[in-house]
């Protein structure tokens, strides 16, 4: 019996998880406002998928139901942590929710959707600006091509 529970014992120190790395993951998740940010997709998701099938509009309340089973941040919360055991080190994980937990790292975390919806804004209006720099660079091309025949 003694040698059993050693065993199990023993099995389950080398199979754990290292001190701190699940918690790290998690609270990395926390300090990024994943749960937040799935919460508020959940609705968006449930809009695409009415469209793609719209005899589902009138049982929006399973849509959401079902959309909270499989993508709900209880049901994504485990596998999120684990893609960022797998990229990150212990070491990594505890310096970014160090960050992402400090002054700077929570004001980034707070302007990360505004500075995505200004970034793309920006690429936009500077793709249209240039759009006449491609027509000279397709006409070029055409030239170059047509001279070398």
């Amino acid at each position: 019996m003694k040698r059993t529970t050693l065993a199990l014992l023993m099995f389950a120190t080398v199979t754990a998880v290292p001190p701190g790395r699940a918690d790290d993951a998690e609270r990395l998740l926390q300090a990024l406002d994943v749960p937040r940010t799935i919460q508020q997709m959940r609705p968006v998701l449930a809009d695409q998928l009415i469209r793609t099938e719209p005899a589902l509009a009138a049982h929006r309340d399973l849509v959401a139901r079902y959309l909270e089973d499989a993508v709900g941040w209880e049901a994504l919360r485990h596998p999120l942590a684990e893609l960022y055991r797998q990229r990150f080190t212990p070491e990594e994980l505890h310096a970014l929710v160090a960050f992402f937990t400090s002054p700077a790292g929570r004001k980034f975390v707070g302007q990360r959707q505004e500075l995505t919806r200004a970034i793309a804004e920006l690429t936009t209006r500077r793709l249209r600006q240039n759009q006449a720099r491609l027509a000279e660079m397709l006409a070029e091309r055409v030239l170059a091509e047509g001279a070398a025949r």
